[in-house]
């Protein structure tokens, strides 16, 4: 009985955080997590695109099409594309940008971050980078505040 009633109250105290969160919002419990959220929501929306080809993305011109394409491509499930949002935790539409060379394609996706601004990958933006070279596999580059975060 006893560890039921400190399984209840653990979760009752889980709860009561995840309430305060949402009631004072996230800024209150620190950039980090707001910004950890974030990421996870851009690399959900990158690692598809990650594993297209050179071929593949010649005529992506757009987040939805690269997305499109990832689902038609079964990197993505239909169920799962759905779900993915083309707007930031902020509701911000997040900026899409194509660069060729020609060994390889650069998609880059910029959340505007929480100030709402773009400032082409600085300040408080958060940047997805997609390297897809003419041979081999993707690459993926996380960057927020000119610091890299993830790369895989």
């Amino acid at each position: 009985m006893r560890n039921r009633v400190k399984s209840i109250i653990s979760k009752l105290s889980s709860l009561l955080v995840i309430v305060t969160v949402v009631l004072t919002g996230c800024g209150t419990v620190g950039n980090d997590t707001v910004n950890e959220f974030a990421w996870g929501e851009m690399l959900r929306l990158c690692r598809p695109i990650c594993q297209l080809t050179y071929e593949d993305c010649k005529q992506v011109k757009s987040l939805r099409e690269a997305l499109d394409l990832s689902e038609k491509k079964g990197f993505v499930s239909s169920e799962t594309r759905k779900k993915l949002r083309e707007a930031d935790p902020w509701w911000n539409p997040y900026v899409f940008e194509r660069k060729s060379a020609d060994d390889q394609i650069i998609f880059r996706l910029i959340s505007q971050g929480e100030n709402g601004v773009f400032e082409n990958g600085g300040g408080d933006d958060i940047t997805c980078e997609i390297t897809i070279p003419k041979r081999g596999n993707g690459t993926l580059t996380l960057i927020h505040k000119n610091k890299v975060i993830s790369r895989r």
